[in-house]
């Protein structure tokens, strides 16, 4: 990708881009290697995921026992503080009942009437504490309509990552005629610094039901508020109670993320709100599941001019030759028991990714309408799965007083050793932009050599 920050003058000089890829790499929007199969098991990239752990009380555990009552609940603070409902961190299950016919326990059984509850919602997770918003200030109470949420702590999540958010939730009548709630995501703006709407909103399933959320963050860190409500965040009131448990948020390598994704019903189009009672929000008799993918991707093709140069790789490339289209080319002299190819690595299968390279498909970066990358691997043989190769874009004309950026996604499938390089070289159009300005005759006085070999280049050797 190619940012320009401001122009002063005209086009006057043109540069070219060079990808420079060592070794067992593969390179653009992704990375990858072709190795032996001596080799393949130590270096497989395989999957990952790490559970994230800054939100505080994400399973209730914390707090007065046998329950906690109040606008503050050990990290969870209510929205509404004015509101008429009650919220509490309450515990179901400890203790067996001494009525066979009776699914409560002697915890809950002894505080039922503080809970104001007229049966045992259970729990959702290995313990046995919940959070509960019951519409009831007073045990007594029948068809109470109210609202109020509780908001989590702040959590940051990272640039350029992926996670899982999941909720766990249930509504329950309690002797009123209705009950519903909502889970929202709070504090994600999009590319232009406005606030994305991200919930599942009025749910009314009577069984623990997970609800999950699907978000790659893009080049910007995000950080966010889980929100729970009974009733909605927009004022609708319920009767009844609502009750959550196991808040959990987890960050995934790309590629079990992709796959996921995949699982869980995402067709390359976000999904930011579902509202329960919307024909629309559910699909063969399952509710749909809120994807934030695309919309916080960033935009290609800054710079006017480069829209047909396939930074993105997105050009319709035959996928079974070496052959990089009109814009890419294979740099001459810069190939050593190498292949480079453009892939379809969102949609094609992993086998015939593994097959190709000998490793994982490690997934594309998610961005909007861009499911193909350049990918560079080694070819391995009977003595050797050592070798590199580069490949370089066509000339890019760059304006006179000018601040440009060049970026680059990259992923590393598997490496072994070598480095990654991008650089960008000067070429010899400057000579006929300049012509009685600068001359390549080293003897003349206006005599300028050209900067290719003093150009700096990125080196990253990394391992994911």
């Amino acid at each position: 990708m190619i940012k320009k920050r401001y122009n002063l003058n005209s086009k006057c000089l043109k540069l070219c881009a060079l990808f420079l890829f060592p070794f067992t790499l593969f390179g653009g929007v992704c990375l990858a290697s072709k190795n032996t199969p001596s080799f393949a098991s130590e270096r497989l990239p395989g999957y990952y995921s790490e559970k994230v752990t800054s939100l505080t009380n994400s399973t209730f555990e914390q707090g007065a026992t046998p329950y906690a009552k109040g606008t503050s609940l050990s990290g969870w603070n209510a929205i509404e503080t004015d509101s008429h409902a009650t919220g509490m961190l309450i515990d179901v299950g400890k203790g067996s009942n001494t009525d066979e016919n009776s699914n409560e326990t002697t915890t809950f059984s002894n505080n039922k009437d503080e809970y104001m509850l007229s049966s045992n919602p259970l729990s959702h997770g290995e313990d046995s504490r919940i959070l509960m918003i019951n519409s009831k200030e007073k045990l007594s109470q029948k068809n109470i309509r109210s609202y109020l949420g509780y908001r989590s702590s702040s959590v940051t999540l990272e640039a350029n990552s992926n996670y899982v958010l999941s909720v766990s939730a249930k509504a329950m009548l309690n002797g009123d005629d209705f009950a519903s709630g909502s889970i929202y995501i709070n504090g994600l703006v999009d590319k232009d610094g406005e606030d994305i709407v991200l919930g599942y909103e009025n749910f009314e399933n009577q069984t623990w039901k997970e609800y999950y959320f699907f978000i790659s963050t893009g080049n910007s860190s995000q950080t966010i508020t889980v929100d729970l409500y009974l009733g909605s965040a927009n004022g609708v009131r319920s009767e009844g109670a609502v009750f959550f448990d196991n808040v959990n948020i987890t960050r995934y390598s790309q590629n079990q993320f992709i796959e996921l994704s995949k699982d869980y019903g995402y067709v390359n189009k976000d999904n930011t709100f579902i509202e329960y009672a919307d024909n629309a929000s559910w699909e063969n008799g399952e509710l749909k599941t809120i994807f934030l993918i695309d919309k916080l991707q960033p935009d290609f093709y800054i710079v006017e001019g480069t829209e047909n140069m396939n930074f993105d790789f997105e050009d319709e490339i035959p996928q079974n030759s070496d052959t990089l289209g009109e814009h890419w080319k294979i740099i001459p002299g810069a190939r050593s028991n190498a292949s480079a190819r453009i892939m379809d690595v969102r949609n094609m299968q992993n086998s015939d990714f593994s097959n190709l390279t000998g490793f994982d498909n490690v997934g594309d970066d998610f961005s909007y309408n861009n499911s193909q990358a350049l990918v560079l691997y080694t070819n391995s043989n009977q003595y050797s799965s050592n070798g590199y190769i580069g490949v370089r874009s066509e000339d890019i004309n760059i304006d006179a007083h000018s601040i440009y950026k060049v970026s680059l996604k990259m992923k590393i499938a598997g490496r072994e050793e070598g480095s990654f390089y991008l650089q960008v070289s000067e070429n010899e159009n400057i000579y006929s932009a300049y012509p009685t300005i600068l001359s390549n005759d080293e003897t003349a006085k206006n005599y300028y050599a050209l900067q290719s070999a003093k150009t700096s280049g990125i080196t990253a050797n990394v391992t994911d």
